[in-house]
C-alpha cells in the first residue's frame, strides 16, 4: 500500500473510533425530542425508575387517573386494579382498570424524573409508551356517557379509540383524532411537551377498552377521566335510597304546608 493509501486508512480508522467513543454526539442527530428522556434537575445523567412521585389522594377520584404514585418509567400494570405497578409501586386504587404491558408512567424531569414535558394538570407523572403502536386501557366492568384526558403531541399526531370490547376489540364507540399541540407553552419551567391540552368525547353504549395511539415516545397522557367528556371532572351517578326518597317527601310536605298557610292568610 502506498503512503496516500496508508494515510486514508488511518483517517478512516480514527474517524470511526471517534464516533464509537462519542455516543452523545451521535444522539444529537437521532431525531425529534421525545417524551423521554430528559436529565433530572440537579443530575448530570438520566436516572431510570428510581424516583417515585408522591401520591396525591385528593387528586384521584373514583374515575380520574393521574398516575401519581408510580415510579419513573414504571409499567402501569395493575396499579389501578388495586395491585402494583410493574416495579412494585402501590398498591394503587382498586378501580378495576388495567393497562397493556407497554403503558408506562414517567415523572417530569423538574421533579427528579426523566420526562421531557411540562404543564401537566396533576404534577408530576403522566402516561406514555416506548413500544407498539398504542397503549390499551381495559375496564371490564364498563363505563358510559363520556371519556376525556389531557395530552401532548408536538411532533406526531395521535388517535384515541373507544371500544365496547376488551383489548381494543368489538364495536368502535368513538374515535378522537389528536392534532399536534404547542411546544414549550407552559411555565413549568422546562420540557418540550408542554402544555398538555384537554380533549373529550361523549358516546352511546358501554365502553370496555380504550386505545391510546400515536408514535412511540412522541405522545403523553394525563388525568384520564372515565364517565365524563371533561377531564378531571367525573360524572357522578346518585342512587336513590330510602333516606333520599324520605327527604324528597319531606320537602314536598313542607312546600304544601307553606302553600296552605299562605292561602289561609289571604
Amino acid at each position: 500500500m502506498n503512503r496516500c493509501g496508508s494515510v486514508l486508512v488511518g483517517v478512516l480508522f480514527l474517524t470511526s473510533s471517534a464516533l464509537a467513543d462519542s455516543p452523545k454526539s451521535v444522539a444529537k442527530v437521532a431525531g425529534p425530542a421525545g417524551i423521554c428522556c430528559s436529565t433530572p434537575s440537579g443530575s448530570s445523567e438520566p436516572s431510570q425508575r428510581q424516583v417515585t412521585s408522591p401520591a396525591h389522594p385528593t387528586a384521584v377520584s373514583a374515575s380520574v387517573l393521574t398516575f401519581e404514585g408510580l415510579a419513573n418509567q414504571e409499567p402501569l400494570g395493575d396499579f389501578y386494579n388495586g395491585g402494583t405497578g410493574g416495579t412494585g409501586s402501590g398498591p394503587g386504587p382498586n378501580l378495576g382498570i388495567t393497562f397493556s404491558s407497554n403503558a408506562l408512567g414517567i415523572i417530569d424531569a423538574d421533579a427528579g424524573g426523566t420526562g421531557n414535558f411540562g404543564g401537566e394538570p396533576s404534577p408530576s407523572t403522566i402516561m406514555f409508551f416506548l413500544t407498539g403502536a398504542a397503549a390499551t386501557m381495559n375496564v371490564p366492568a364498563g363505563f358510559a356517557e363520556g371519556f376525556s384526558f389531557y395530552y401532548s403531541a408536538i411532533n406526531s399526531t395521535g388517535v384515541v379509540t373507544v371500544y365496547d370490547g376488551l383489548n381494543a376489540t368489538g364495536t368502535v364507540l368513538a374515535t378522537l383524532a389528536l392534532p399536534l399541540t404547542p411546544s414549550n407553552g407552559a411555565p413549568d419551567p422546562t420540557g418540550n411537551f408542554s402544555p398538555l391540552v384537554p380533549l373529550g368525547v361523549t358516546f352511546s353504549g358501554t365502553a370496555r377498552s380504550v386505545d391510546f395511539g400515536g408514535a412511540q415516545n412522541q405522545i403523553g397522557f394525563d388525568d384520564i377521566t372515565i364517565g365524563s367528556a371533561t377531564p378531571g371532572q367525573p360524572s357522578l351517578s346518585i342512587v336513590p335510597t330510602l333516606s333520599f326518597w324520605a327527604m324528597g317527601v319531606l320537602a314536598l310536605a313542607l312546600a304544601a304546608g307553606g302553600y296552605l298557610v299562605t292561602k289561609r292568610l289571604v
